[in-house]
């Protein structure tokens, strides 16, 4: 087993070192260490995870995880919850904030399998997860720059917000979004920044609930103090029973 594991190792390699200089999208600029990182040691730990389930991460098996190369790589931009609410966007590029992670898709013949997540802090890179594509993502990618390109050209983000990707571009003054999750459609459109930040603010509305202190609007410190008070009252009322029950047994003995 080791010994295959190695042989993924170097033909993945070899493999992806032809298409180092390309796996960045346009102007979405990616670090040199990110890049170098994601391309070799990044992705020896990806293959070595990878080799023993290959299914689990979109592999049909072990031969096909050999064929695995790393293609394009996105920095994730996670959307503001408090601009998004709070204000009135136009454009959700405008209202995200670049994180320190690069998100790489892993290809076999140029079809998406599969994810890379590199984190990158204090100019080390390191690796942070990967997940099995299950053809969303790529499909979604490939979908919108098609779209995209019916317009012209532009740089395509990758938006992240409740768990779920968007890509996005800005074409003139215009913002073109496609949700992941709608790519599947089978025809799927892009929808513009107006649109997509209308269907942001009705969710967000339905997965807001003031009711429910411990998860929304309450800090650490707020939690804590609840929690203990909680067990305050509690200890209390245990305490109250036990006098209680002592109390009807001495008042009983006193009768008898």
């Amino acid at each position: 087993m080791k010994k295959i594991i190695a042989l993924i190792f170097l033909l993945n390699l070899l493999a992806s070192t032809s298409v180092f200089a390309d796996s960045s999208d346009g102007g979405n600029l990616i670090p040199d260490a990110v890049m170098q990182y994601s391309h070799e040691k990044g992705f020896n730990i990806f293959n070595e995870k990878a080799a023993h389930s290959p299914t689990e991460y979109g592999f049909q098996n072990l031969n096909e995880l050999s064929k695995a190369t790393v293609g394009d790589g996105f920095q994730i931009h996670r959307i503001d919850a408090v601009k998004l609410n709070n204000a009135t966007p136009s454009s959700l590029i405008d209202i995200s904030t670049g994180l320190s992670e690069w998100l790489f898709i892993v290809n076999v013949d140029g079809v998406p399998k599969s994810t890379l997540l590199i984190g990158f802090s204090n100019d080390h890179a390191y690796f942070e997860n990967m997940t099995s594509l299950q053809g969303r993502l790529g499909e979604a990618l490939q979908n919108f720059r098609k779209l995209v390109a019916e317009k012209g050209e532009a740089q395509t983000i990758l938006l992240s917000w409740a768990n779920n990707y968007y890509f996005a571009a800005k074409i003139g003054v215009k913002e073109y979004n496609l949700p992941v999750a709608m790519s599947s459609k089978a025809n799927p459109t892009l929808l513009s920044a107006d649109e997509t930040i209308q269907l942001l603010q009705e969710k967000q509305k339905m997965t807001s609930s003031p009711a429910v202190y411990s998860i929304q609007g309450s800090t650490q410190h707020d939690l804590v103090d609840v929690l203990l008070g909680s067990f305050v009252i509690f200890s209390l009322l245990i305490f109250t029973i036990l006098i209680s029950g002592r109390a009807r047994k001495i008042l009983g003995k006193s009768y008898m």
